[in-house]
């Protein structure tokens, strides 16, 4: 197949210069890493070298829509480095989805909140005590008296003053000279006997209160936490899974059918 107006792109890979070329100019675009490269790369997430190549077959038998090569890799550079950012962020979706656990769970809420309690406690009491007495005493006093009396009176008169009368000391019964003598004794006793008894009674009555009264506080901090996850059945699996296909991307795809590269070629064919 050859070029009716311009030159094939074709040509311009085989030729080792041309094909440097191209190379530098495809190296300048930013190009999205996904976050678990390791796995992840490929189909959707290319290396520079896979998608440069995918795009270079996809117009490898067309005609460049340029007079000159060197516009056409100016062009190519420019619209390259213009177009990925939006793919990229195209790129970066994907890379989330494919993240996804479970792409039909459409609730995944956790709520978290604390809880504060204040506890209040009065307690009180009251008693009451009454007392009665009544005591009663009682002596008796019983007293025996005995008494025993004597009395011996002697008298001794005299006219004759001139004599002596002579008294023996402490014996009185021997005198021996007097005009008259009298003599008198007595004797008694007493005896007796005598009781007496005494009471007494009190009574008495005591009242008491007594009252107390306590009061205690309790503060305490409770955290809940809700979690609510899965799918909360608003759609059918089905439209969900309608859904799930439209959101899947060919990033790659959508890259090499861009109006704007589609542009840097003949619409010839």
């Amino acid at each position: 197949m050859k070029a009716k107006y311009t030159v094939l792109l074709k040509d311009l890979m085989e030729n080792e210069e041309t094909m440097k070329l191209i190379d530098k100019a495809l190296s300048y675009y930013p190009l999205y890493r996904a976050r678990n490269w390791g796995t992840n790369w490929g189909w959707n997430f290319p290396t520079r070298s896979w998608l440069n190549q995918r795009l270079l077959n996809h117009y490898k038998y067309r005609e460049i829509g340029f007079e000159t090569v060197g516009r056409f890799l100016d062009e190519l550079k420019i619209t390259m480095y213009d177009i990925m950012p939006y793919y990229n962020e195209l790129f970066e979706s994907v890379d989330i989805m494919k993240d996804l656990p479970n792409p039909f769970d459409n609730v995944d809420v956790i709520e978290e909140y604390t809880e504060k309690r204040t506890d209040s406690t009065t307690s009180s009491s009251e008693s009451e005590t009454k007392g009665s007495g009544h005591s009663k005493t009682t002596a008796e006093d019983e007293t025996n008296t005995s008494a025993s009396v004597n009395h011996n009176n002697k008298n001794v008169h005299t006219t004759t003053p001139s004599d002596t009368v002579s008294i023996p000391a402490k014996n009185i019964d021997n005198v021996t000279h007097a005009d008259d003598v009298t003599w008198s004794k007595d004797n008694s006793s007493d005896e007796g006997l005598s009781r007496g008894e005494s009471s007494s009674e009190t009574d008495n009555t005591s009242t008491g209160n007594s009252k107390s009264s306590a009061k205690g506080e309790n503060e305490s901090t409770v955290q809940h936490t809700f979690t609510k996850k899965g799918n909360q059945g608003v759609n059918t699996y089905a439209h969900d899974m309608n859904e799930y296909r439209t959101a899947i991307i060919d990033v790659v795809n959508e890259i090499i059918t861009d109006p704007r590269i589609a542009d840097l070629f003949m619409k010839v064919y």
